[in-house]
């Protein structure tokens, strides 16, 4: 069968659009820009984006002009599913519903048409139409689940799409088992980045889901849709958080209707199972819904700045208060604008020293020993701080530990040495060794071995994990991982606990795009400072582009962040530290093992 290939190029959709009118010869009339969208949300809040204006397909397109045709529609098919149906044949037209996923692909595919022939016309047996193929071939980037989850996955592949000739118009009868294909552009300015709430297993804080919703055309519609995915992602066993976090809304919970969002508030009215649920209860999933519905993550405007929760249509009171606010539920959620830290810090002369408001002083106490020299330190986060410390010498690995101003205790692992030490919210130690990665945790310090998970398509041998930081939230965590080939990535994981066994559950992959990278510190809730090379990046959580932040100068070895303005690395026995939101990072004076608390 003869074929011929071509290339096309899919960049915004608009663009796309324009180019399917100039393949059409001028036969139809597709405008080349789109309109910009008002979305008003809290309080009268506005954000506008550009809703790209699709394609209408015409009776002297090629099949290929199709094909081309539905993936610049695709862009609006979230808020628009009628102009992607267009392209499709009656009964797959009914098949395909307005969903969150779709694959994230290169702005190059490469297209295969083949040559029309005969072929059954589809539900009609025995009438013969014309028939034929187009193959897309080019660089998948990742995939978006129903429930928004991003899922970094790169890799070459082949999309299939299989058309018919009906009444003399070309139509879609069969698509890819991925059907809406968008590339990084159009899919960066349809979809934006939020967050879910779910609880830790202490039932102290909540830790965020990263998810990506279609941009819609007001906030009534882009709060049901986080609804229906917090109260989805339950029940979805494709989230990486799933094992290591917990709902408050019992299984079979349902939306009723609509949220409505109204001036300040979001009006969720929730059916199902939540009729059974207890005072207490009540309380937590409203905490979630708040949290949800009223965050301004990745610097969106939040949808509401408040929510009132009904059961079947009543309102319930919460606390004597039909309204609820985050200041209901204050310090849950670990907020991005953290409060000035100390920066401790190991000084030319090996002892433990603290830098605040640009003076550097040694820390007073007795955690400066003379024969003891350490070669990384970590400090946690608590409002007594306490130290650990790594020896600078000798083939295994010791560990000491212990309130900044008395004694400290001591542990010995296997191993090999060490090359990560940091503290969780929970007051817990991690250490990572050449061979092993360990917990000490709080109270006994009783080191427990962290059993590690497999990477897709590999296995816990198959690479060795560099460096360990816990999110403030105390469930999440960002690995630095070297494969057996010797590359390194940047992943996120969960931690686990069961009885005494602590356990990283399944991994995903941000800051792909990142070459060499050398250390990572956690920068706020949702981002990642990350050194790769001679520079800083901050990498999303979510899975989005890395953006560099700062240039750091050649042989720099570890970075530390505490949030906007805190940010400090070491290298060649000179610390650098940032002021201000710009992060520009100046001279601190001699120093290594740079660590904010956490």
């Amino acid at each position: 069968m003869a074929s011929r290939r071509t290339t096309l190029r899919l960049a915004a959709a608009a663009a796309a659009a324009a180019a399917v009118a100039a393949l059409a010869c001028g036969c139809a009339t597709v405008p080349t820009v789109g309109r910009p969208e008002r979305v008003t949300g809290a309080g009268g809040e506005t954000q506008q984006f550009v809703q790209p204006i699709p394609p209408v397909p015409n009776a002297n397109w090629t099949p290929e002009q199709i094909v081309q045709g539905f993936l610049a529609a695709s862009a609006s098919f979230t808020t628009n599913p009628a102009a992607a149906r267009r392209f499709l044949a009656p009964q797959l037209r009914r098949n395909l519903q307005p969903s969150w996923a779709v694959t994230v692909v290169g702005s190059q595919l490469s297209a295969m048409q083949s040559r029309p022939g005969p072929g059954n016309l589809e539900g009609e047996s025995g009438q013969v139409a014309q028939v034929a193929t187009v193959t897309l071939t080019g660089q998948q980037l990742a995939t978006i689940s129903n429930i928004g989850q991003y899922l970094d996955s790169p890799g070459s592949q082949v999309y299939k799409f299989r058309l018919t000739r009906i009444s003399n118009q070309w139509f879609i009868t069969d698509l890819p088992r991925t059907s809406l294909l968008l590339t990084r552009a159009d899919f960066e300015e349809v979809y934006q980045p939020r967050n879910l709430y779910f609880w830790a297993p202490s039932g102290q804080s909540l830790v965020p889901e990263p998810v990506f919703a279609p941009q819609q055309y007001n906030y009534t519609d882009v709060a049901t849709n986080l609804v229906h995915a917090l109260l989805m992602t339950n029940q979805d066993a494709t989230s990486w958080l799933a094992a290591a976090t917990t709902t408050a809304f019992p299984n079979g919970t349902t939306l009723v209707g609509n949220v409505s969002v109204s001036g300040p508030s979001a009006v969720v009215n929730l059916g199902g199972a939540a009729a059974g649920a207890s005072p207490q209860q009540l309380r937590r999933m409203a905490a979630q819904l708040v949290t949800t519905l009223t965050s301004t993550s990745y610097q969106q405007p939040p949808i509401s700045r408040s929510v009132e929760l009904e059961i079947n249509g009543r309102t319930q009171y919460i606390g004597g208060d039909r309204v609820q606010e985050p200041v209901n539920y204050p310090d849950l959620a670990a907020s991005s604008a953290a409060a000035q830290a100390p920066l401790y810090f190991i000084g030319s002369t090996g002892a433990v020293s603290l830098l605040t408001h640009g003076s550097a002083h040694q820390v007073a106490g007795r955690v400066n020993r003379a024969d003891i020299t350490f070669a990384t330190i970590a400090v946690s986060p608590t409002e007594a701080p306490q130290l650990a410390g790594m020896l600078a010498a000798g083939s295994g690995c010791m560990v000491y530990y212990g309130p900044l101003t008395g004694a400290l205790g001591h542990r010995v692992l296997p191993g090999g040495q060490c090359t990560s030490l940091s503290w969780d919210s929970l007051g817990d130690i991690w250490v990572v060794t050449a061979q092993r990665t360990w917990v000490l945790p709080a109270g006994s310090r009783q080191p427990v071995a962290v059993s590690l998970p497999p990477l897709p398509g590999s296995s816990p041998s198959a690479y060795r994990v560099l460096s360990l930081r816990i999110a403030p939230d105390g469930v999440r965590a960002a690995m630095l991982v070297q494969t057996g080939s010797g590359a390194r990535q940047v992943l996120l994981t969960a931690v686990t606990r069961t009885n005494s066994q602590i356990s990283l559950g399944p991994t995903v992959t941000i800051g792909a795009s990142l070459t060499a990278p050398a250390a990572l510190s956690w920068f706020d809730p949702d981002h990642l400072i990350v050194l790769a090379g001679s520079q800083l990046y901050e990498v999303p959580a979510n899975g989005g582009a890395a953006d560099p932040v700062g240039a750091v100068p050649p042989g720099t070895q570890s970075v530390t962040s505490a949030g906007p303005g805190q940010i400090a690395t070491s290298g060649h026995g000179q610390l650098l530290t940032s002021s201000g939101p710009d992060q520009i990072l100046q001279p601190a004076g001699p120093g290594t093992s740079p660590a904010y608390p956490g």
